[in-house]
């Protein structure tokens, strides 16, 4: 499984009668039920595929802005993730929404349990790596797309630092 797949994956959750229910904006509104197991899968293909185009899409976008300027970069950042957008929203087209509100410290509580520490210390020495990588970059004038990795290495050390707090207060409270 890799981070696409967690990425998609916490974005399904089900309800209390048993059906899926996607939550397209999280803990931010109303989610969909979806009434069967091919729509689910259409919709989590086109999930997958808008995460998937958006980084590439970015990734690109940002490289591209020194040569065609900051407008062209960003239209490339973001067109291929608004085209699954589109098709994404339009799978949605009609489906009920839920009134159940997102369990978003219950899917945190769970995805930090099932991380084991060596992989959070893994993730913790790649931003390191990434954040040298983005001074290198920063003072080799690629300074947009070095300040990207920077900021993007930084919250990711953040994230993963909060993480392993997180879980060693949960092993905790387990086994009490």
């Amino acid at each position: 499984m890799n981070v696409f797949d967690l990425l998609t994956d916490s974005s399904f959750m089900k309800s209390a009668s048993g059906t899926a229910v996607f939550y397209l904006w999280g803990r931010w509104g109303k989610g969909y039920v979806i009434d069967s197991p091919e729509r689910v899968e259409s919709i989590r293909s086109a999930l997958k595929k808008l995460y998937i185009w958006g980084a590439i899409g970015a990734a690109f976008g940002v490289r591209l802005s020194r040569l065609i300027g900051v407008p062209g970069g960003l239209l490339i950042a973001l067109l291929p993730g608004g085209l699954c957008y589109l098709k994404l929203t339009a799978l949605l087209k009609g489906l009920p929404r839920s009134e159940e509100k997102f369990p978003a410290s219950e899917l945190r509580a769970a995805a930090i349990k099932s991380m084991s520490y060596s992989i959070m210390i893994m993730a913790e020495a790649l931003f390191l790596g990434l954040f040298a990588l983005g001074v290198v970059l920063c003072r080799d004038g690629e300074r947009l797309l070095g300040a990207a990795i920077i900021t993007i290495s930084v919250c990711g050390c953040a994230g993963y630092g909060y993480f392993m707090i997180k879980k060693k207060k949960l092993s905790h409270e387990d086994a009490t």
